[in-house]
């Protein structure tokens, strides 16, 4: 079917380009799939992603450790771990200048996960995402209060565990607030007929590491307080 393969192509160039997913595509497959089927769609596709992404790097046999270009240590070594210092400068550049995140939630009755990309724009301390009200992730929100956000590829990753510190309607968000979201993230919903929540995200703790000599240390923020000042 043309629309699956149409829309994993393009969440799968993500990284290769500065756009989220085009609009055609999420309004076609939006034709033939009801919310909950996009939802797992796209799952499906992000996980087939990852799944590819691990073949696709992995050395033909017999090369693993052959030099590259005569050069033996470009060839078998992992890059440095980063300083604390620098992780956190580049997990706050990444908040300023990404432009979409996974974002997690959960059913308050049954605990079933839910999962879908969403824009967002970061203040400075919290996490800005809009969603129409009537959605599951605006639903799980709003009863849960808790959220996990998912930005960068598998190999550079800013993991949070945040709450909901505000909802506030669009009709009602601030000229400013929702100007600063639209030009960040290229769509306006106060323009959307579907009702869209903003909600405001205040991260509580803050994850990020690429490889794996970086698992240690990657708690960069706890409690909502930053760990390197």
């Amino acid at each position: 079917m043309i629309i699956p393969n149409a829309l994993a192509e393009s969440m799968a160039r993500l990284g290769d380009r500065a756009g989220p997913v085009p609009d055609e595509i999420w309004d076609e497959a939006a034709r033939h799939y009801d919310e909950r089927g996009l939802a797992a769609l796209m799952l499906m596709i992000a996980t087939t992603n990852v799944c590819r992404r691990n073949v696709t790097i992995r050395p033909p046999a017999g090369a693993w450790g052959r030099p590259r270009g005569g050069n033996l240590e470009a060839a078998t070594m992992t890059p440095p771990a980063r300083t604390p210092q620098q992780r956190k400068a580049d997990t706050l550049r990444r908040l300023e200048h990404d432009t979409d995140a996974w974002v997690a939630t959960a059913d308050p009755g049954s605990g079933t996960p839910y999962m879908v990309p969403l824009s967002f724009l970061w203040d400075g301390a919290t996490v800005l995402i809009a969603t129409p009200a009537a959605s599951p992730t605006s639903r799980n929100l709003q009863a849960t209060g808790k959220v996990r956000l998912g930005i960068g590829p598998t190999r550079d990753l800013v993991l949070i565990e945040g709450t909901v510190h505000e909802v506030t309607a669009a009709a009602d968000i601030p000229a400013g607030l929702g100007d600063a979201f639209a030009v960040k993230t290229g769509f306006d919903p106060r323009e959307l007929t579907d009702g869209y929540a903003y909600f405001r995200i205040r991260p509580r703790r803050l994850q990020a590491w690429r490889e794996a000599n970086e698992l240690a240390g990657r708690d960069l923020m706890r409690d909502g307080d930053w760990v390197i000042r």
